[in-house]
């Protein structure tokens, strides 16, 4: 994993795919810089937004106990680099885990935690590019969102949420299916557009 370091023949699902962005805020734009490979564990910190809303919609797979063990994983590692650079800024955590304290029966556990691991939160900067003037930025393409506000996203992606329903309901069913990629080979061609990050024009 490239966050925590764990070896992924260790652990099953093995990895998962999750791209990483550079962001400048105040010129309204993400730039994709590559792929890289993390365990589930590191995943699911990451969309810590998605994790308490499946948590909170009493997904089996996102018990309470499982819930707490991200929360403590991504803490725990904030907390070791912190500590062995004493001398660099701080690393911080979104502050979409404070969401996290909302929830009665996680919130005790997560004082907790936050206090172990001696955790600040940071959220996007008060003052950045305006919703329509944002940009994705992948190779030498410009991308602009195809929504005129914040609004028209959200709708959008609950829209979507609610086609993509029984699909989530059937994930614990189809997860066997996915979790063994020994097999899985890709051809010489797509090898080299994943290495350059490529999209097809109709992207």
């Amino acid at each position: 994993c490239e966050i925590c370091g764990v070896d992924f023949a260790e652990i099953r699902p093995r990895y998962a795919a999750h791209e990483l962005y550079s962001y400048d805020y105040m010129a309204g734009t993400g730039k994709f810089e590559r792929c890289i490979a993390i365990c589930a564990i590191c995943h699911n910190a990451i969309h810590s937004g998605r994790l308490i809303t499946m948590y909170k919609n009493g997904d089996q797979l996102y018990p309470k106990s499982y819930v707490l063990k991200v929360v403590e994983h991504c803490f725990s590692l904030v907390h070791k680099y912190n500590t062995e650079n004493r001398s660099k800024k701080p690393l911080k955590v979104y502050a979409t885990f404070l969401e996290y304290l909302k929830v009665p029966e996680l919130h005790d556990d997560m004082v907790k935690l936050i206090e172990k691991y001696e955790i600040q939160f940071y959220s996007e900067p008060k003052h950045i590019a305006k919703w329509g003037d944002w940009k994705l930025i992948i190779g030498n393409k410009e991308h602009k969102t195809p929504y005129k506000n914040e609004g028209e996203w959200i709708a959008a992606m609950e829209e979507a949420n609610k086609n993509n329903a029984s699909a989530e309901k059937s994930y614990s069913a189809r997860v066997k299916k996915y979790t063994d990629i020994d097999s899985v080979t890709l051809d010489d061609d797509t090898l080299e557009r994943v290495r350059n990050a490529e999209v097809p024009d109709d992207f």
